[in-house]
């Protein structure tokens, strides 16, 4: 396995991305001394730091296949670093570094594409990669926090539900306070945000795990969000009402999977989003929309016309709501569009 590259992206102006795997000591400890020596090849534009953690092969149904020895040995290196914290030291010294040697614009969250046979070993509890997702996603928010300032922009770039659960940090205050400090590092974030519950046993706080986690964050420094939900669930409407009734001024593109709304909220939020220029839904469910907007294209030709917004698309989605009679439709709110 490829565990430190550097490549050029392009030929008329070069730039160079350097990739770092963060559940390997050799991949971080190789990246350290590439940047440090700043003879040893073209200065490094964007930092992408993989997820390759996995869970413990051990506890899985068939141990007896053939990549089971491996799969142990990367599990122990990868334990034996978080026991002793060595992984967040070796990204904070990387860090540390890139800053004194290197003029790093972009920092990349990657979720790390495992082989299939390593997919197949274990496919009967996918949930412990979400678990490790987690922790490598934190170790990055905390090792920024720490560092300070030497990119310009932090961009996740998750698959399989992997994001930043925002209930579960605004639940807890210093996760929510390190996300806080992170985030204030860099100038712009595309940020993938899980909008699940908390874990705690009374839902009866829900909103204001959401909210606080809004009201800490730099929401003017967002550029692109991601909202996705926990999988095999859509988003909750605790923090999805959180969402929309935060603002993003600067936000340029928002996809949301998987989560139901109230239209007019929507629009409300549409509208103080005056940068935005793509809205994305997939499998929502969108409630109180007039009897005008029920077909998607009609609804989608709509907000694009009224609000601005050059690329709106609605797939596998449902509006509902028919005659409004509520006084905000009787008020004229949609003549936007």
């Amino acid at each position: 396995m490829t565990q430190f590259i550097i490549q050029g992206t392009s030929l008329a102006e070069p730039k160079y991305q350097m990739q770092v795997d963060l559940a390997s000591m050799t991949s971080m400890r190789a990246a350290i001394e590439y940047v440090e020596d700043t003879s040893s090849g073209p200065s490094v534009d964007t930092l992408i730091l993989r997820d390759n953690s996995i869970p413990d092969p051990s506890t899985a149904s068939d141990t007896s296949v053939d990549i089971y020895p491996q799969l142990k040995a990367r599990y122990d290196e990868q334990s034996h670093m978080r026991r002793r914290r060595e992984d967040f030291r070796l990204l904070c010294e990387l860090f540390h570094k890139c800053k004194q040697h290197q003029r790093i614009t972009t920092v990349r969250f990657e979720t790390y594409s495992h082989p299939l046979d390593v997919l197949h070993f274990f496919d009967e509890y996918d949930d412990a990669f979400l678990d490790t997702g987690h922790y490598a996603l934190l170790l990055v928010l905390m090792a920024a926090a720490n560092c300070g300032s030497f990119a310009q922009a932090f961009i996740m770039d998750t698959r399989n539900f992997q994001a930043l659960p925002i209930a579960r940090y605004g639940l807890h205050g210093s996760t929510t306070e390190t996300c806080q400090r992170a985030f204030n590092r860099f100038q712009h974030l595309d940020l993938v945000l899980q909008l699940s519950e908390s874990g705690e046993k009374d839902q009866s706080n829900e909103t204001k795990h959401a909210e606080r986690f809004f009201a800490a964050i730099p929401l003017e420094k967002v550029r692109s969000l991601k909202i996705v939900p926990f999988a095999g669930e859509g988003c909750t409407l605790e923090a999805t009402d959180a969402l929309l009734l935060s603002d993003f001024p600067s936000l340029e593109r928002l996809e949301i999977s998987q989560a139901a709304f109230d239209g007019f909220t929507m629009v409300r939020f549409l509208q103080s989003a005056e940068a935005l220029q793509s809205l994305h839904l997939t499998l929502c469910d969108v409630e109180e929309v007039p009897a005008a907007f029920l077909d998607s294209q009609k609804w989608c030709e709509g907000i694009s016309s009224g609000l601005g917004i050059a690329d709106v698309a609605a797939e596998d989605s449902i509006f509902s709501g028919g005659e409004c009679q509520d006084e905000r439709a009787r008020g004229g709110f949609f003549e936007l569009i």
